[in-house]
């Protein structure tokens, strides 16, 4: 049975790439044996990727800022960090579900390229690998930033003046 109560673990993301990685592979080669070309890869993702994991982490750092304030700072709503944390753990499992469909298409490439094929498809597949795994590095990061203190009855925030948040 998988605990989420402790978050979304890397192991979870591990198995989630390398299954991808496995059937991507074994189904790229497939396709590419029958004379069929290898799907194409776009420089937009690459961006599209990299600002997911900027907004992710940017988001994060609200939560993060709040948790680990020496003094008094705004506390985000609650639906916000739910929100976030809920992102962080979506970038976390899709950017290794990502990484492994590229990596993928590197190790084809990789024989391809062996072969005399051109080099710019193997370029952007390694960028976009590159790209999904910062994503799910800043998901997890953000996840990291997102866990609460544990319990502490003797230490109060010093300042916390601001009323709650009504839900």
């Amino acid at each position: 049975m998988i605990d989420l109560s402790e978050g979304v673990r890397i192991r979870y993301a591990l198995i989630g790439a390398g299954v991808v990685l496995v059937l991507s592979f074994f189904g790229l080669r497939w396709w590419t044996s029958h004379g069929n070309s290898m799907p194409t890869n776009s420089w937009i993702t690459v961006v599209v990727l990299l600002m997911i994991g900027a907004a992710v982490l940017v988001a994060g750092w609200e939560i993060r800022r709040y948790l680990h304030a020496p003094k008094a700072v705004a506390p985000p709503s609650p639906q916000r960090s739910r929100a976030t944390l809920v992102a962080a753990q979506a970038c976390a499992l899709a950017g290794s579900v990502f990484a492994g469909w590229y990596l993928a298409q590197v190790l084809v490439h990789i024989d391809r390229v062996s072969n005399g094929a051109d080099r710019a498809p193997l370029i952007l597949a390694l960028v976009s690998t590159a790209a999904a795994t910062l994503v799910a590095v800043s998901g997890f990061v953000v996840q990291a930033w997102c866990r609460l203190p544990p319990e502490d009855e003797d230490a109060e925030r010093q300042g916390d003046d601001f009323p709650a948040i009504p839900a």
